[in-house]
């Protein structure tokens, strides 16, 4: 009887090791694709970090200060009062001119 039993062992055993492999290598698999997308997403958010410091200084360095809106203020009322008194001037010109014919 002892004969019947070991290879009854044996076949079992023989089935088992290669669904152990099999459980072993796709476990394996599982935890190198785990590790794989844990570090794709790392990386992402590096990326996405990074992109946002850059877009938040190009926006700081393209928004104008209040201290450069009020000079640009004070330069364009600037220019209206000069063009104002361009405008006069022609206009006195031209009635001198008109009076003088």
């Amino acid at each position: 009887m002892a004969k019947a039993t070991t290879p009854a062992k044996t076949a079992t055993k023989s089935t088992v090791a290669p669904e152990t492999q099999i459980t072993d290598f796709l476990s394996s698999v599982v935890d190198s694709t785990r590790t794989l997308v844990d570090g794709l997403l790392e990386s992402a958010g590096d990326v996405e970090r990074t992109v946002r410091e850059h877009a938040d200084d190009a926006i700081e360095k393209l928004t104008p200060s209040s201290d450069d809106i009020e000079a640009l203020r004070k330069h364009v009322k600037n220019l209206a009062e000069q063009v104002e008194k361009l405008a006069n001037l022609r206009v006195s010109t031209d009635k001198a001119d008109d009076s003088a014919e």
